[in-house]
């Protein structure tokens, strides 16, 4: 199929991009005359290649996405994300592909354009449990590797892992050349703190209890949080980089008309 999407690979087709000087064993079908005409020099006609956008889902499936407050967690919620984000890409005759990752890349499905290849991508979402450690870093570096041709990377994820490393991973896909967007899901009470009595709070993934009295450390913990995200957010611009914070509050079909709309405003 000829997908709308420009490539960054040069090839046959319609549209003209630039000129490149002949060497031996180049089609001459592809000489253009007129530009010897003038220079008396041998040059091969170059043309955009056109082909399907490949996206490419990642999903963070840690312990740390199953934590929720309202009654859906960060996972369900990364969930409805992909599967809308998937399903708009297909629908417009393009390929998506998805990743389930924790401490490694744990499904990969490879980018195709069918509604099969959609259900069965939706299969895996569900039946998935979100319940080993985060190494998020080594999970991107894996992908940044894996995938040989450009395209578009979708990481969908809370980010509670080291910033640092992170970004190191994001950075690696576009020194390959890829559009990467992030959405950074957080639940709600991890956004505003909304926690009055003391309390023992547990780390999802490693098991470690602190017990503390939550009026005492909000201030602080807010500072951290926006600390947090404002290293993301600084990171991403840095590295172009397109990254959304999402509360899990917020409707997921009502955050991805409002995204897309913007998307395709700014394209």
């Amino acid at each position: 199929m000829t997908g709308s999407h420009r490539s960054p690979y040069k090839g046959l087709s319609t549209e003209f991009a630039d000129h490149r000087q002949y060497v031996k064993g180049d089609d001459l079908k592809r000489l253009d005359w007129r530009v010897y005409a003038r220079t008396e020099r041998y040059y091969i006609k170059r043309y955009e290649e056109s082909t399907n956008l490949k996206a490419y889902v990642l999903v963070d499936s840690s312990a740390s996405m199953a934590y929720r407050s309202n009654g859906v967690t960060k996972y369900d919620y990364a969930c409805h994300l992909a599967a809308g984000l998937a399903y708009v890409v297909i629908k417009q005759a393009d390929c998506a592909g998805m990743v389930l990752f924790g401490e490694e890349i744990e499904d990969y499905f490879p980018p195709r354009s069918s509604l099969s290849h959609l259900r069965a991508m939706l299969d895996a979402l569900a039946r998935y449990k979100p319940q080993k450690k985060t190494n998020t870093a080594a999970a991107l570096h894996g992908m940044a590797e894996l995938i040989k041709r450009r395209g578009l990377i979708i990481v969908i994820s809370d980010l509670m892992d080291d910033p640092e490393q992170v970004v190191r991973g994001l950075a690696h896909f576009r020194q390959k050349r890829h559009d990467v967007v992030v959405l950074h899901v957080l639940d709600d009470h991890e956004l505003n703190f909304p926690f009055e009595k003391v309390a023992t709070f547990r780390d999802m993934e490693s098991g470690e209890k602190i017990r503390i009295a939550p009026k005492d450390l909000k201030e602080d913990y807010g500072k951290e949080l926006e600390a947090f995200i404002a290293h993301y957010k600084r990171a991403c611009y840095e590295n172009n980089i397109d990254y959304v914070t999402i509360n899990t509050k917020t409707p997921h079909a009502s955050f991805l008309s409002a995204y897309l709309t913007r998307r395709e405003k700014v394209r």
